[in-house]
Protein backbone atom coordinates (compact mmCIF):
# COMPACT_ATOMS: atom_id res chain seq x y z
CA UNK A 1 0.00 0.00 0.00
CA UNK A 2 1.17 3.54 -0.72
CA UNK A 3 0.37 6.81 1.01
CA UNK A 4 0.77 9.99 -1.04
CA UNK A 5 2.71 12.58 0.97
CA UNK A 6 3.21 15.14 -1.81
CA UNK A 7 2.26 15.46 -5.46
CA UNK A 8 -0.60 14.44 -7.73
CA UNK A 9 -1.29 10.90 -8.97
CA UNK A 10 -3.61 10.22 -11.90
CA UNK A 11 -6.03 7.28 -11.72
CA UNK A 12 -6.65 5.65 -15.11
CA UNK A 13 -9.45 3.17 -15.89
CA UNK A 14 -10.38 1.36 -19.10
CA UNK A 15 -13.75 1.62 -20.85
CA UNK A 16 -14.46 0.14 -24.27
CA UNK A 17 -10.76 -0.65 -24.66
CA UNK A 18 -9.65 2.96 -24.09
CA UNK A 19 -7.92 4.39 -21.05
CA UNK A 20 -9.38 7.49 -19.42
CA UNK A 21 -8.53 9.51 -16.35
CA UNK A 22 -11.08 8.68 -13.67
CA UNK A 23 -9.62 10.99 -11.06
CA UNK A 24 -6.58 12.32 -9.29
CA UNK A 25 -5.19 11.68 -5.85
CA UNK A 26 -3.13 13.93 -3.64
CA UNK A 27 -1.51 14.24 -0.22
CA UNK A 28 -2.95 11.98 2.47
CA UNK A 29 -4.65 9.58 0.07
CA UNK A 30 -3.87 5.86 -0.12
CA UNK A 31 -3.28 3.58 -3.09
CA UNK A 32 -3.37 -0.20 -2.96
CA UNK A 33 -5.85 -0.99 -0.21
CA UNK A 34 -7.34 -3.71 -2.46
CA UNK A 35 -4.08 -5.65 -2.35
CA UNK A 36 -3.97 -5.44 1.43
CA UNK A 37 -7.58 -6.44 2.03
CA UNK A 38 -8.23 -8.95 -0.76
CA UNK A 39 -4.90 -9.88 -2.37
CA UNK A 40 -6.25 -8.47 -5.65
CA UNK A 41 -4.39 -6.18 -8.00
CA UNK A 42 -5.75 -2.67 -8.43
CA UNK A 43 -8.35 -2.21 -11.16
CA UNK A 44 -6.69 1.04 -12.17
CA UNK A 45 -3.33 2.28 -13.39
CA UNK A 46 -1.66 5.04 -11.40
CA UNK A 47 0.70 7.62 -12.88
CA UNK A 48 2.49 10.49 -11.16
CA UNK A 49 1.39 13.78 -12.73
CA UNK A 50 3.88 15.80 -10.68
CA UNK A 51 6.91 15.02 -8.56
CA UNK A 52 5.55 12.79 -5.78
CA UNK A 53 6.69 11.47 -2.45
CA UNK A 54 4.98 8.18 -1.59
CA UNK A 55 5.35 5.97 1.46
CA UNK A 56 5.21 2.25 0.81
CA UNK A 57 3.94 0.00 3.58
CA UNK A 58 4.39 -3.72 3.06
CA UNK A 59 1.51 -6.03 3.96
CA UNK A 60 3.54 -7.92 6.56
CA UNK A 61 4.16 -4.67 8.47
CA UNK A 62 0.59 -3.47 8.07
CA UNK A 63 -1.12 -6.70 9.19
CA UNK A 64 -0.27 -6.35 12.92
CA UNK A 65 -1.56 -2.76 12.84
CA UNK A 66 -4.84 -3.86 11.24
CA UNK A 67 -5.18 -6.66 13.80
CA UNK A 68 -4.71 -4.18 16.64
CA UNK A 69 -6.82 -1.35 15.17
CA UNK A 70 -10.02 -2.73 13.69
CA UNK A 71 -11.24 0.82 12.99
CA UNK A 72 -8.46 1.26 10.42
CA UNK A 73 -9.41 -1.99 8.70
CA UNK A 74 -13.07 -0.96 8.61
CA UNK A 75 -12.18 2.44 7.14
CA UNK A 76 -10.04 0.73 4.49
CA UNK A 77 -12.94 -1.64 3.63
CA UNK A 78 -15.35 1.29 3.30
CA UNK A 79 -12.89 3.09 1.03
CA UNK A 80 -12.37 -0.01 -1.12
CA UNK A 81 -16.15 -0.55 -1.44
CA UNK A 82 -16.61 3.07 -2.50
CA UNK A 83 -13.78 2.90 -5.06
CA UNK A 84 -14.98 -0.41 -6.54
CA UNK A 85 -18.51 0.98 -6.90
CA UNK A 86 -17.18 4.20 -8.49
CA UNK A 87 -14.95 2.25 -10.93
CA UNK A 88 -17.86 -0.01 -11.89
CA UNK A 89 -20.12 2.99 -12.45
CA UNK A 90 -17.53 4.79 -14.58
CA UNK A 91 -16.78 1.77 -16.78
CA UNK A 92 -20.29 0.38 -17.31
CA UNK A 93 -22.00 0.50 -20.69
CA UNK A 94 -25.54 1.27 -19.55
CA UNK A 95 -26.59 3.92 -17.04
CA UNK A 96 -27.12 2.66 -13.52
CA UNK A 97 -30.03 3.49 -11.27
CA UNK A 98 -28.46 5.15 -8.22
CA UNK A 99 -28.53 3.03 -5.09
CA UNK A 100 -28.60 4.79 -1.76
CA UNK A 101 -25.35 3.83 -0.04
CA UNK A 102 -24.25 4.39 3.51
CA UNK A 103 -21.03 6.04 2.37
CA UNK A 104 -20.62 9.03 0.11
CA UNK A 105 -17.71 10.55 -1.69
CA UNK A 106 -17.16 13.01 1.15
CA UNK A 107 -17.12 10.15 3.65
CA UNK A 108 -14.76 8.13 1.44
CA UNK A 109 -12.43 11.10 1.10
CA UNK A 110 -12.54 11.64 4.84
CA UNK A 111 -11.84 7.95 5.43
CA UNK A 112 -8.95 8.08 2.97
CA UNK A 113 -7.45 11.13 4.70
CA UNK A 114 -7.95 9.49 8.12
CA UNK A 115 -6.18 6.31 7.01
CA UNK A 116 -3.32 8.35 5.53
CA UNK A 117 -3.06 10.47 8.68
CA UNK A 118 -3.02 7.42 10.95
CA UNK A 119 -0.28 5.80 8.93
CA UNK A 120 1.78 8.94 8.38
CA UNK A 121 1.89 9.25 12.17
CA UNK A 122 3.38 5.76 12.39
CA UNK A 123 5.81 5.98 9.45
CA UNK A 124 8.69 6.33 11.91
CA UNK A 125 7.68 3.00 13.45
CA UNK A 126 7.54 1.30 10.05
CA UNK A 127 10.85 2.73 8.84
CA UNK A 128 12.53 1.52 12.03
CA UNK A 129 10.93 -1.91 11.61
CA UNK A 130 12.21 -2.18 8.01
CA UNK A 131 15.82 -1.58 9.03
Amino acid sequence: MFIVETGVVSVMLIKDGHKFEAGRMGPGEVIGEAGILSDQAALADFTAKTFCTLYRIEKEYLKPCLDARHDIGEAMKALLDFRLHAAQTLTQEAPVVPVKRASCSGCASAACRRIGHLFLGTIGYFSRAVR
